[in-house]
């Protein structure tokens, strides 16, 4: 088994329990819908999150170049598991509101710092997860990871309802982007 199997496996567990995760509450949410107060900004943050994991492990073929040796693998777990927490901490537990406003903005600063971490997570771990790319991609890649950074750092200490309103749709925008320009490129 190659350095890239050996991680690629154990990296797959990881998005797989977040994954579950996640496919068991839009379950509960599906088979329970009068149980559950939706707040739609926390939902999109769960389809948000479910978009990430897949997106992840899509690209983990990238990282098939890199050497997994001890700090490089626990490095490249870190993504993962980041974004694992990040899922557990948004989503409720058995004994609370599915999806409800209240507990969207009761976790907001967790969540939120979380996906700072994980987005300087990933701008970090960006230049192995890429080929050869030209200086002025790198810049717009570098400027929009600043700027998406800075949003939710902005999120991590604003209730604002209609800021994260916002945010969320900017996310899910650019996800949709992302979604598009990969179909496009296959």
């Amino acid at each position: 088994m190659s350095d890239f199997e050996y991680a690629s496996v154990v990296v797959s567990i990881v998005l797989a329990l977040g994954i579950a995760d996640i496919l068991r509450f839009l379950g509960d949410t599906v088979r329970e819908p009068g149980a559950c107060r939706v707040y739609w900004v926390h939902f999109l943050w769960i389809l948000v999150l479910l978009s990430l994991h897949i997106e992840f492990w899509w690209r983990m073929w990238n990282f098939r170049h890199v050497l997994y040796i001890g700090p490089m693998l626990a490095f490249l777990l870190l993504g993962p598991a980041l974004l694992f927490v990040a899922t557990r901490t948004l989503l409720p537990s058995h004994d609370e509101d599915r999806a409800g406003e209240e507990l969207f903005y009761q976790r907001k600063t967790s969540f939120f710092t979380l996906m700072v971490v994980l987005s300087l997570w990933s701008l970090a771990f960006s230049p192995w997860s890429v080929s050869a790319v030209s200086a002025e991609s790198l810049i717009q890649v570098l400027s929009m990871s600043a700027f998406v950074i800075i949003l939710f750092a902005v999120c991590i200490f604003s209730s604002n309802k209609k800021l994260h309103q916002l945010v969320i749709s900017f996310v899910v925008l650019m996800e949709l982007l992302e979604m598009l320009s990969w179909s496009l490129s296959l």
